[in-house]
């Protein structure tokens, strides 16, 4: 049982499946071989229930996705994620709609590879469906379409480039788009055109595009401080870095390069008659490997804005060369005109008289400051004779004047004088009236230009200048008198009070003495005030009554005045002392009502008072305080807000020419502001002005007269008293009261006699006079005291030149008493003079 008896031989022919299936595998070979062959295809073939895509190798590298994995099988999501972000939901619906039909899946769309790059894709497929129409496979290929995507771009870019260039005609302008299509073709981070100096190897970019976060290159560049390729490109070879830091001709100037994003570049020469002229450059800010295809699209740019900016250039050129004889006529017309329109604008403007005349002086034209004065319009006057004109009608014999300078400026000569115009509007002006001949080409006179400049001002500053030239000869004048007075004073002064002091005769010749004395001091009074005036008394404020004052310039007001100005005093009681300088009051208040009585021509009112103010909130014109209000009105013409607002100005009078130097009120307000106080004017026209000064109010009181005393009782001086005095008697009457006052008196007529004879003795008081011939006070006592530092010094003066006094020297004014000068002695001390 079961043994083997025989065998059964069945032969079946096999031989179409067999070379079926050879055929089958040598078509799959040839497809392969074909996949291959092509420019990047790879298939794929997605089993959707179970969500795995197996594709061959070409695939899983277009993709990002591992090989072996990829034939294995791996879900679809680690293939989308490849599709670019901006594509991927494209792609997804289209794939979703070929799922749900069951058709053709067809869609171009962008990859990023792992380095960054974009690679372009046509994938093509087909969904396959069951009976119940539920989605179970979709195989496909996808091919590699960058190449043709990228030619596309070019062809694109070139096309925009000509449609861009045709528009444009101006070289810089070509070459800044064709900058900016390259880069954005080329997707790069700059691009430029720039020109080139040969000698200097530097590159000059007026304009260049620049991607975001990119700064612009533009200015001038040295090739060298960028790399050593600068040879290549004069021999006219494109340069192609790919990587700045691994090039040897920029690994050594990487960082400079990087500094300005360009760490990889194609640097393009561009050539005119074989030399090296002009360059197109991209650069890109990380390293990059440059293809064939973009040296070709960069050369294909370069040629084009090379021809469309000789194009350009040329256009330019042609159209200079192409400007017409007309064209000039119009530039120099237009150039003609604004030159008329300016000389017309100053001529107009100018503050100055201007006109324009015929050769026999009638009026052509006039500006407009001409015009205003005569309150006319050049309707009024063109065509007129110049001398009719009513600048000159009111002005008697100026009519004639005019008329006879006509024909001597229409020979040819130019005529200027100084004329007093009484014009319809300001009446008398002074003006500097120049009448100038106009000449032709060929020098004939063709017209006759008059200009008149006003010279009102300047003739009253001049005669205010004279004036104050005369008060100060009179001021110099008058303190070299007071000077004199004093030396003459003081002998007098101090004789008169010897005599008293020592009681000489009887009653009657010390009434005689007393009397003498009396009229010495009012004589020194006379004299303080020729030097206030003269300004040789320096300003020494103190407590002062000013109702007092105002008081004892009553008649002196009153008789200057005159009999149709009617005064009126008002003091207020309890006036309180105010800071002043009597002199300089007196002086102020006299200024004051001589212009109070000016005002009223016709008479009037002149009203002086004074009383005492609080301000408790300060304006621009004096701070808060206690004042003693100082006023000075009058019932006149007043004064306008322009004249009001000019009224303090030195030399500003509108009393006119001659009549008034300007300086009273300036001197007034001066005065108040060294005070500490202040200037108020308040006027109305037809109506009168207030003048106040304000005076700080005397926190003491004002000190009481001290009467001369015939002698004062108490211990003799003594000591040995060098005496210098130029001037015999004063030197003869000071030693006298030296001498009375118990010191041994050695005298001296100049310093250099003093100095020799401090040679020889011993003195321990020098007193001096200031002003001597030689050597004045001042200089002997420097030296004195240099010699004899314990040497006490007193310098006694006249008050002329006193503000050449040292300061630190003790001063006695001329005319003194001897009880004044044994006290100047006395508050010398034990203190000396440095």
């Amino acid at each position: 049982m079961g043994k083997v008896t025989g065998i059964f031989l069945q032969g079946t022919d096999v031989s179409e499946r067999v070379a079926g299936e050879i055929a089958l595998r040598l078509s799959e070979e040839a497809l392969q071989q074909a996949l291959s062959a092509g420019d990047g295809i790879g298939s794929w073939d997605w089993d959707v229930p179970n969500d795995r895509v197996t594709s061959d190798l070409r695939f899983a590298r277009m993709y990002g996705v591992d090989p072996d994995r990829a034939q294995r099988g791996a879900p679809i999501d680690e293939f989308i994620r490849a599709i670019h972000p901006e594509d991927a939901g494209r792609v997804e619906a289209t794939i979703a709609r070929a799922l749900a039909s069951g058709g053709g899946f067809s869609s171009e769309y962008r990859l990023v590879q792992h380095d960054g790059s974009i690679r372009w894709v046509n994938a093509q497929g087909r969904a396959m469906l069951d009976e119940d129409g539920t989605p179970l496979r979709l195989p496909g290929v996808s091919i590699d379409i960058t190449r043709r995507k990228a030619n596309e771009a070019r062809q694109a870019a070139l096309i925009e480039l000509a449609d861009t260039l045709r528009d444009l005609a101006e070289p810089g302008a070509i070459a800044f788009a064709a900058s900016r299509i390259l880069a954005r073709t080329l997707g790069v981070s700059r691009a430029g055109y720039g020109t080139i100096d040969r000698e200097a190897e530097t590159i000059t970019v007026a304009h260049d595009w620049n991607a975001p976060g990119v700064d612009s290159i533009a200015g001038t560049l040295n090739f060298r401080d960028y790399g050593s390729y600068i040879d290549q490109l004069k021999a006219g070879d494109t340069v192609t870095v790919s990587d700045a830091r691994t090039d040897p001709r920029t690994s050594a100037t990487a960082d400079a390069l990087e500094q300005i994003h360009a760490s990889s570049f194609i640097n393009m020469p561009l050539l005119e008659q074989g030399q090296f002229v002009a360059l197109v450059f991209v650069n890109h800010r990380e390293p990059r490997d440059w293809s064939e295809d973009d040296i070709a699209l960069m050369r294909d740019f370069a040629e084009r804005v090379r021809v469309a900016t000789e194009r350009a250039r040329a256009e330019l050129a042609l159209r200079k060369a192409n400007d017409t004889l007309e064209e000039q006529v119009r530039l120099r017309t237009a150039e003609l005109g604004e030159k008329e329109a300016r000389l017309r604008a100053i001529f107009e403007t100018s503050f100055g008289f201007q006109g324009l005349l015929t050769p026999d002086g009638l009026l052509i034209d006039a500006n407009a400051t001409s015009l205003a004065a005569a309150a006319v319009t050049l309707a009024d006057v063109q065509g007129r004779p110049y001398w009719d004109a009513p600048w000159f009608a009111r002005t008697p014999g100026m009519s004639d004047t005019i008329r006879e300078a006509i024909p001597r400026v229409a020979d040819g000569e130019v005529v200027r004088q100084e004329v007093l115009l009484d014009l319809p509007v300001g009446g008398w002006r002074w003006f500097d009236l120049v009448m100038r001949p106009i000449r032709d080409a060929s020098g004939r006179v063709m017209g006759i230009a008059p200009e008149a400049s006003e010279t009102t001002e300047r003739r009253m500053a001049e005669e205010a200048l004279r004036q104050s030239q005369k008060l100060e000869a009179m001021g110099q004048l008058t303190g070299g008198v007071a000077h004199d007075f004093n030396n003459l004073l003081t002998p007098i002064i101090g004789s008169l009070d010897l005599l008293q002091r020592r009681g000489i005769g009887g009653e009657r010749e010390q009434r005689l003495v007393q009397g003498g004395l009396q009229s010495a001091e009012r004589a020194k009074m006379l004299v303080q005030r020729l030097l206030a005036f003269a300004r040789r008394q320096p300003l020494q404020p103190q407590p002062v009554d000013v109702g007092q004052v105002i008081g004892a310039m009553r008649d002196l007001v009153a008789s200057s005045s005159g009999p149709r100005v009617r005064l009126e005093v008002a003091i207020a009681d309890a006036l309180p002392a105010a800071i002043a300088e009597v002199n300089q009051l007196e002086m102020a208040l006299l200024n004051l009502a001589v212009n109070a009585r000016d005002a009223m021509p016709d008479g009037g009112t002149l009203t002086m008072g004074a009383d005492a103010v609080t301000i408790r909130s300060g304006d621009d014109q004096v701070g808060p305080g206690r004042y003693v209000r100082v006023s000075v009105s009058d019932t006149g013409s007043g004064m306008d807000a322009a004249t009001l607002a000019r009224a303090i100005e030195p030399f500003f009078s509108t009393k006119g020419i001659g009549k008034g130097t300007g300086l009273g009120l300036s001197m007034v307000h001066g005065l108040t502001s060294q005070l500490g106080g202040g200037l108020r004017i308040d006027s109305r026209v037809g109506l009168g002005t207030t003048v106040e000064m304000l005076l700080p109010v005397a926190e003491t009181s004002i000190a009481a007269p001290s009467a001369p005393t015939a002698d004062v009782a108490g211990p003799r001086a003594s000591g040995r008293v060098l005496l210098v005095d130029d001037e015999d008697v004063v030197r003869v009457a000071t030693a006298d009261m030296l001498v009375e006052l118990g010191y041994q008196v050695t005298e001296a007529e100049s310093g250099q006699a003093a100095l020799d004879i401090m040679g020889q003795q011993d003195f321990d008081l020098l007193v001096s006079d200031h002003m001597m011939p030689g050597m004045a006070g001042t200089d002997l006592a420097r030296i004195a005291v240099a010699r004899c530092p314990a040497l006490r010094v007193l310098i006694i003066s006249g008050y002329a030149e006193v503000e050449s006094v040292a300061p630190d020297l003790a001063r006695l004014t001329k005319p003194f008493r001897t009880a004044d000068l044994g006290e100047a002695i006395t508050a010398l001390g034990g203190d000396r003079p440095d």
